[in-house]
């Protein structure tokens, strides 16, 4: 479950050093990123996102364009109901949607 380049594209389609990591059973992993540098899955949720070189983006910017995105604004509102896409969610809640996708990609 990688994008199958070579090397990962990053904000402004900039060619970035390493390839995209698979998902695949990274809930296993003692280590994530292929350098290491996040000790667990949440942790490295908020990392790309972040990156200068990878999205680039602040919590901000990221909710808003969440907020852009009809399918993304019923999902939240489906899984948080009453409180969607907030501006202020605690860090719990803003990885458990990134965290349960990355933990059911394991294989069996």
């Amino acid at each position: 479950m990688a994008d199958g380049q070579p090397t990962a594209i990053g904000n402004g389609m900039t060619v970035l050093k390493r390839s995209t990591p698979s998902i695949v059973n990274t809930a296993f992993n003692n280590l994530q990123m292929w350098d290491g540098r996040f000790g667990s899955l949440e942790e490295q949720a908020l990392g790309p996102m972040q990156a200068p070189g990878e999205m680039n983006g602040s919590i901000e910017q990221i909710l808003t364009k969440l907020k852009s995105i009809p399918g993304y604004v019923r999902a939240f509102e489906k899984a948080y109901s009453g409180e969607g896409i907030s501006s202020r969610p605690s860090p719990d809640r803003r990885l458990e949607l990134v965290r349960g996708r990355k933990r059911a990609s394991a294989c069996s």
